[in-house]
């Protein structure tokens, strides 16, 4: 059962319908009112694969997950997580680039998926079975995010699984899974139609972006083909703060999307899909932006540049029997993926360690996997239990590199290369896993059990860019710097689940998940040997690689129940994750004593360690109340997410965990189905914050605050519609603590917290045509 309650801004039929009576206990009814736009019959039905790797209604699922289907994400007309997302507690993200304490060029992660208060790496995201990796050096110095190398408007639906997924789907499935399946020709086509288009654009003032989308689709006897073209061009967000506090920015994004298949009779099929995605930005910090407490010397501009482009290729063989066999459903792919991102943070001034007055400095990061995975499921029925087996292989080759390089340049421009650097090692990845999982329906009760295999071998290379990352001061740098570290990991996962169905509407579960995340490369091997003087004295810190880190691990349960009536409709979920070994970068680890030409040095050494032991509990609950119909009149729907956590190790509160929130919407559709408004309210309570974060001098803690926002639907026809939402129309000064907690460790960028200040009053109006 979806935990989201509005997600899109216009009035759209669900196109797609089941035959309630040719469905078998893995196909029962589901919660409907997922979409507040969405006009449509009450028989529809959320189906979701992510939580047990087959279909299984929403409803019929022992677990936490929310759906996104293709009139969600289309009609939503979203960038970012955080538009998609905004209506789902217990769901949130970053969505802002930053500057920290004293480095006016650190990146932050816009687009960090925050999942029950676990976010980054600990969240698993895949796209057609491509994971789409996220990059993280020295505690967000330099933060790549996912969000880069996906387009939303190329998606055909989005599944969140909340809670951990390691037994289906391995490493970084820790906290939760966020899987992407890319358009199919069927998601704009009619039954029995053989050619359709479908264009769609929306404005929105909040930041001026203006998304026009092109899609078209066929059908010609056994071949199936879509095309999605897209163009997005956006500024920076128009928050409701002082002008003194904006930057500058300008982007534009593209991708082309294109997808064919060859069916073969009934029962088999093979696909190919082609994508590609760019996106840039460029950013102008306001000069009151630049952080005045540098570590040395002072900027007097900054700008940030960055260029990313997502390629991927994947070829995918579907069968599915029509009689009873050994193996009853098959499914193969290979993929090809290609993520390459640069980034350029040009700055004036003065930089006393450096010695430039001027710098440019070019990061280029190149992520390259190849990869496999094979699924076969058997389903088994007798007179007294239906039994679903499904199990799999899944296989790839990772290649990552990060390479910097620094030019000073003169006041005249001239640019000279000042150094050529690898913080981290180029490394090969190779990664495999084994899985199986059995469900077992009998009578009113269903088990699903599952276990998985996997084994993460790194290969690490030593480069003289890597020994480069030693200081010049150094007098032996191979041998300070050391060779990088190689790694092999390997886990077990197992997972329990066990339904029990009141009746034909309502079912109450609980289940067992245990989770794993081995430590990614560039958290194994780190280098950075730096030799200064400040105020007359030699200096020196060391960011090193350890090769001693253990896998994160998490033990996790859930207890809910789920009902679907005439017209009420409810779920309540209480969740409760253990973890243990959690990894924090840049933690300080002694000193050591190093040779340079100006004497020996003690070097504080930075490093990737296990560090703490956390839980984190709390429960979501959802209610609808249709007065006439679900799919007509006046309904109320409310959702509400609470989680508590706690770093246990140090007996502090978890920041990532996000404040108590609850949505309440008050939906009408007119009677003659043309015409939808709803009026949402959004209220969100407190963070509880760590002493590291409240206790710094200038740290800022977000108080209440309750945001209202106004849309409209309306549908001339079933081929055009159009939408107009009015937000935050009482002009509300808000911050949002997911970015507020992010500024540094010590939070002295606070001092102008009002850089993260959230929008005002906007709008946004939009339409689709199919033709």
């Amino acid at each position: 059962m979806t935990t989201t309650l509005l997600s899109t801004t216009n009035i759209v039929l669900a196109d797609q319908q089941f035959d309630k009576e040719k469905l078998n206990i893995f196909y029962d009814k589901s919660l409907i009112a997922n979409s507040y736009f969405d006009i449509g019959d009450s028989d529809t039905l959320k189906i979701t694969v992510t939580g047990t790797r087959s279909e299984r209604s929403i409803l019929d699922l022992p677990g936490t997950v929310s759906v996104y289907d293709f009139n969600d994400i289309e009609s939503s007309s979203s960038s970012t997580w955080r538009e998609l997302f905004s209506d789902a507690p217990g769901l949130g993200s970053q969505d802002f680039i930053r500057s920290d304490y004293a480095r006016d060029y650190a990146k932050g992660d816009a687009g960090n998926i925050n999942i029950r208060g676990l976010e980054g790496n600990r969240i698993l995201t895949q796209i057609d079975g491509v994971t789409i990796p996220r990059f993280s050096y020295g505690k967000s110095t330099f933060s790549v995010s996912r969000s880069n190398f996906i387009e939303l408007s190329n998606l055909g639906k989005l599944e969140v699984l909340k809670g951990s997924g390691s037994a289906l789907y391995g490493s970084d499935a820790l906290g939760g899974v966020v899987t992407l399946r890319s358009l199919n020709p069927e998601d704009i086509l009619k039954e029995g139609q053989k050619r359709a288009a479908r264009l769609s654009t929306g404005y929105k003032s909040v930041n001026s972006s203006i998304k026009p989308n092109l899609k078209y689709a066929f059908r010609d006897g056994n071949i199936e083909g879509i095309i999605s073209l897209t163009y997005e061009s956006l500024e920076e967000l128009k928050r409701k703060n002082d002008a003194t506090f904006r930057d500058e920015l300008d982007g534009d994004n593209n991708s082309v999307y294109g997808k064919i298949i060859k069916k073969f009779g009934e029962n088999k099929q093979i696909s190919l899909l082609l994508e590609n995605v760019n996106k840039n930005k460029t950013k102008i910090a306001n000069v009151n932006n630049l952080d005045g407490l540098q570590y040395s010397g002072t900027k007097e501009s900054s700008k940030d540049i960055t260029d990313s482009s997502s390629t991927r290729g994947v070829i995918e063989y579907k069968y599915k029997s029509n009689v009873d066999r050994k193996i009853d459903a098959f499914k193969g792919n290979f993929y090809i993926s290609s993520l390459e991102y640069q980034n350029e943070w040009r700055y004036t001034g003065s930089n006393t360690r450096s010695g430039n007055a001027n710098e440019n400095q070019i990061t280029d990061l190149d992520q390259y996997t190849i990869g496999t995975g094979l699924q076969f499921t058997n389903n088994i029925s007798s007179k007294n239990f239906d039994q679903k087996l499904t199990y799999g292989f899944e296989g790839s080759l990772f290649d990552g590199d990060r390479i910097q390089r620094d030019f000073a340049v003169s006041n005249a421009g001239v640019a000279t290369l000042d150094g050529t650097y690898r913080r981290n090692p180029q490394s090969d990845v190779r990664k495999y896993g084994l899985y199986i999982q059995d469900e077992i329906s009998k009578g009113k009760w269903d088990i699903i059990a599952g276990l998985r295999y996997d084994n993460i071998k790194l290969d690490a290379h030593p480069s003289s860019e890597w020994y480069n990352s030693g200081s010049s001061y150094l007098t032996d740098k191979e041998g300070t710097v050391g060779a990088p570290h190689d790694i092999e990991d390997d886990n077990i996962s197992p997972n329990l689940a066990l339904m029990y169905r009141l009746n034909d509407n309502s079912n109450i579960y609980g289940k067992y998940s245990k989770g794993f995340r081995t430590p990614s490369w560039e958290e194994f091997n780190s280098s950075h040997i730096n030799v200064y003087n400040s105020r007359g004295a030699w200096r020196s810190y060391s960011t090193l690689g350890n090769p001693n880190l253990k896998s994160e691990t998490s033990d996790n349960y859930e207890i809910g129940i789920k009902s679907v009536n005439d017209n009420f409709d409810y779920s309540i979920a209480g969740f409760y994750q253990k973890f243990k070994n959690f990894l924090e970068q840049s933690v300080q680890d002694g000193s050591t004593t190093i040779s340079t030409s100006v004497g020996p040095l003690s070097s504080t050494i930075y490093r990737t360690k296990n560090v703490a032991d956390a839980k984190i509990y709390g429960f979501e609950a959802q209610a609808a109340y249709y007065f006439d119909k679900k799919d007509s009149g006046l309904s109320l729907q409310n959702s509400l997410a609470f989680q508590y956590g706690d770093n246990e190790t140090e007996n502090e509160p978890l920041d990532t965990v996000n404040p108590f929130t609850l949505i309440s919407n008050l939906k009408y559709i007119f009677p003659n189905k043309k015409v939808v408004f709803n009026l949402k309210n959004t209220y969100t309570g407190v963070p509880r914050t760590s002493s590291t974060y409240s206790s710094s001098t200038y740290a800022y803690i977000p108080e209440i605050y309750n945001v209202t926002d106004l849309q409209l639907g309306y549908k001339l026809n079933d081929n055009f519609s159009t939408n107009l939402g009015i937000y935050n129309i009482f002009d509300t000064t808000y911050y949002k603590w997911s970015d507020l907690r992010s500024n540094g460790g010590d939070g002295t960028d606070d001092q102008y917290y009002q850089r993260y200040a959230q929008p005002g009053t906007s709008i946004q109006a939009g339409f689709s045509w199919r033709f």
